[in-house]
Formats: C-alpha cells, sequence, structure tokens
C-alpha cells in the first residue's frame, strides 16, 4: 500500500516556496514526495508558480560569490566539459556559465563543436594532471561522477588515477555489471551532451535507478537475472511494475532490460526513445503483403521478442527497403476477439512516422476483421500508439514470469514448464506441488516482468 502524503496549510507552503531558492524539487525533498504532488498542491491552492528563470535567478544568487572560479579554472574545466556539465558542476543555472565564459574572455564553442568534442573524447587519450585530477576526485566522490563531470568514460578516468598514483577509494557501486557499465558509457558516448545518472536513489526514493537520463526524462533499469528472480534476490511479482509506475508518476519513462535480451535492439530502441533515429513518414512508403517467411525473418532481426505465428503480414517499403512489418492471427488466448495484432516492428535504424496507423488501417479495410486485440509489453512502452488508431485501451495485465536455470543468463517462457509437462522435464517431481516448488527443487528460479498494456479495436 503506498503511502499518503498529508497536504500542508496553504500558508506553510507559501511560506517554504516565497524563499528565495525553494524550488518544486527542492519542496518536494521537503515533504518527502515526489514534483507532481507539489504541483498539484500549488495548482489547487492557486499559488503561482515561479518561472523557470525566477528560479534559475534566485539558485545562481545563492551560489554566485561561493563558487566563482577563477579564468584558470574555468578554462580548465571547460576544455573537457560541455556548459551543462559545467552547470551541474557549479550548482548554476546556464546563464550564470555564459556570463562568466564572457568575463574571462573564453571563446564558446558552437553545439555542433561540442558534439564534435564529446564524441572524440570517447576515442582519445585525455590526459589530466595529478593536482587537478587529485583535487576534482576528491570533490566528486565516485569515479562515476567524476567521469560525467569531465564527460569521458569511466574506465579512462580510472586508468588516469592508477596512472598518477591516485588511490581510488572503494566506494563506488561494486554490484553494477561490466554489461550495465557499457550500456551507460555507449549511451553517453552517442549523448555527450545530456545530463546523466547512475545508481540514482533520488528519483523513486529509497528505490535504485540504474541510468538516469535527466534531460529527456529516460530512466533504464538493468537487470541481471539473479540479482533480480524471485528466489535469488527475493524480488516479488510487481517489483520491476511498481517501479515503472512510481517513475511515470516522477515524469520518467522506465525501460526494463534483462540480462538475456539482445543487447544490439536494446540499444537501437534506446537511440529511438532518446532521439536519435532516422525518421521516415509513413505518406512516402508503399505497402506490399509479405510472405510469412519474409515477415518472421524481419521480426526476428529487429523486435525485441523475435516472432510469433500469424496469418497476415503487411510490410511498407522505402527505397525497396522494408522498414516496419505488421502481422495478424487469430486470437492466441481467447475466441472472444477475432484476430491479434501479433507483432508490429520497425527497422532498428529508422521510425516511420505514422507507419503503425497505415499498417493496421490497411489489414482493417483488405480484411473487415470485427475485433482485434494487441498487448504492448510495459516493459519497453505502454503503447499509446494505439489509441491514436481507434483502439481502446482495457487494462494493465499482472505481470508475467519467465524461468531461467540458476547462474544462467538465458530465459524461458512459462508455457514450456507448464505443471503437466514437468514430469518429461524435471530429473525431480512431487505431483503434490506447485508447478513453481517443483522448479526450485532443480534450481530454477523465476523474474518478473512489468506486465502489458492491453488494447482493442472493434467495429
Amino acid at each position: 500500500m503506498s503511502r499518503k502524503i498529508p497536504v500542508p496549510e496553504k500558508q506553510e507552503l507559501i511560506d517554504l516556496y516565497s524563499r528565495e531558492g525553494a524550488t518544486i524539487s527542492s519542496l518536494s525533498r521537503h515533504y518527502k514526495t515526489t514534483n507532481p504532488v507539489v504541483r498539484k498542491w500549488l495548482m489547487n491552492y492557486g499559488i503561482e508558480r515561479k518561472s523557470h528563470k525566477q528560479a534559475s535567478t534566485e539558485a545562481n544568487n545563492r551560489h554566485r560569490k561561493k563558487i566563482k572560479p577563477t579564468k584558470e579554472h574555468l578554462e580548465i574545466l571547460y576544455q573537457d566539459s560541455t556548459i551543462d556539465s559545467l552547470e551541474e558542476y557549479f550548482g548554476v543555472g546556464q546563464q550564470t556559465i555564459y556570463e562568466w565564459l564572457d568575463e574571462h574572455q573564453i571563446p564558446i564553442r558552437t553545439l555542433s563543436e561540442s558534439t564534435k568534442l564529446g564524441k572524440e573524447r570517447q576515442f582519445h587519450n585525455i590526459q589530466f594532471d595529478r593536482e587537478f585530477l587529485d583535487e576534482e576526485y576528491d570533490r566528486s566522490e565516485s569515479i562515476e561522477v567524476l567521469a560525467r563531470k569531465l564527460n569521458v568514460s569511466r574506465t579512462h578516468i580510472r586508468a588516469q588515477l592508477l596512472k598518477n598514483g591516485i588511490k581510488i577509494e572503494p566506494i563506488e557501486p561494486s554490484w553494477r555489471s561490466k554489461a550495465e557499465i557499457e550500456l551507460f558509457e555507449y549511451l553517453a558516448s552517442e549523448f555527450p551532451d545530456d545530463s546523466w545518472l547512475v545508481c540514482d536513489r533520488t528519483i523513486i526514493k529509497p528505490y535504485e535507478l540504474d541510468i538516469v537520463n535527466t534531460d529527456k526524462k529516460i530512466a533504464i533499469e538493468y537487470c541481471g537475472l539473479y540479482w533480480h528472480s524471485e528466489i535469488s534476490s527475493g524480488k516479488k511479482q510487481n517489483y520491476h511494475k511498481d517501479k515503472m509506475i512510481m517513475c511515470k508518476e516522477a515524469g520518467y519513462r522506465l525501460v526494463t532490460i534483462f540480462e538475456s535480451d539482445d543487447m544490439s535492439k536494446v540499444k537501437a530502441l534506446l537511440l529511438k526513445l532518446l532521439g536519435k533515429t532516422n525518421k521516415i513518414g509513413a505518406r512516402k512508403t508503399q505497402i506490399k503483403t509479405l510472405s510469412s517467411n519474409d515477415a518472421m525473418t524481419f521480426h526476428e532481426e529487429h523486435h525485441l521478442h523475435s516472432a510469433v505465428g500469424a496469418r497476415f503480414h503487411y510490410g511498407l517499403l522505402y527505397n525497396e527497403q522494408v522498414v516496419m512489418v505488421a502481422s495478424f492471427g487469430k486470437n492466441r488466448f481467447s475466441s472472444k476477439y477475432e484476430y491479434e495484432c501479433t507483432r508490429i516492428t520497425s527497422h532498428s535504424n529508422c521510425t516511420v512516422v505514422g507507419g503503425v496507423s497505415k499498417l493496421i488501417k490497411h489489414f482493417i479495410k483488405t480484411q473487415s476483421p470485427k475485433s482485434i486485440i494487441t498487448f504492448s509489453d510495459l516493459r519497453f512502452g505502454d503503447g499509446k500508439v494505439y489509441e491514436k488508431c481507434g483502439f481502446d485501451f482495457v487494462e494493465f495485465t499482472a505481470p508475467n514470469y519467465w524461468y531461467s536455470k540458476k547462474y544462467s543468463s538465458e530465459l524461458f517462457s512459462r508455457i514450456k514448464f507448464q505443471k503437466h509437462k514437468l514430469p518429461d522435464i524435471l530429473e525431480i517431481f512431487d505431483p503434490s506441488k506447485t508447478e513453481f516448488e517443483n522448479m526450485v527443487d532443480n534450481d530454477w528460479d523465476r523474474i518478473w516482468d512489468c506486465g502489458n498494456a492491453k488494447f482493442i479495436w472493434e467495429q
């Protein structure tokens, strides 16, 4: 059960919010709630919210005299940083950084120059002198934070510290897997000017988010199977779904990744969500009926869950290349609805704007279905695109589970392990025990997803 936050008195809220430097975020921390809740209180009381400029000015006034850097210090930092990272480093607004650069007559880089520099840093051996590195590491508290400040990789900073004989304190999260770190460094290199957080416990406290892009409000949960399964780590049915809901309430979209997922497909999805994609208008594409083999091959290559059987397959072609495929078949789970949209998959390297609508309309026009049902995996998205295509949202289904052998990184559908099948699969089987109890006896564990969003279309 969620904890109900007492609503403060109007005058108390006015007094706190009127203080110089007070922001919605500081109020949310004070009341131990979220930013959307504080905004709702202000709106209900008719309290006018501060403009972004006013809040930024107040914050700058609090810090300006204390932390104004010398020209030499600012030049060193700006040489290997972006404006955004300088804002985070000094705790001031963008306008203050520009004023300091102008006052010290330090040339300001263009956005394209900053982007180019950020990418180049990932591949060149940037060196820092020992005195500067020692001081900054001491202020940063961790390699992760220092790497983000200087806009280089975590691995490079670690190597620089060791090279300069600086002792690395064991205060960094030691539980982060190599795959999680590599995913973060990949995303940070693709979006060097964005603000990133790792192992954050402030957005949905006390829970942790592995990787966060604060600019685009995207959070990523990387789930090693051992550390996120029910027996090995105690993660019950609603664990991942609850984190997804809390992120949504905090204004973030959560992408939940399992260790077993195809990382090339995951990276392609994240690049699209973060805004790096080739956009193609659906009007520029042509519809073509595809063979089952061609459609399945496309789904296998580009869909996070690969392919499933279906009867009808349609593709969108752009410059004679298939860029999106939709497959439809009889409903696999119930006779209540005539058809199911089993897969809609876009090419990993592009986004077809309006493509989903074009394919669904074509199916309805050519096959005249009475009803269609479809599902959206909440680990990756909420399926809102279906509502734009005339579907009605029905419900969020309960989370589903998947099995993995102890210490394995491969997942298997629960359908394969239904209880009546277990005597032929397991070495140890007790008919008096449940499916899950028998699986545990044979060193299997299960991990829960976030459930699905269910949508229907009817004539």
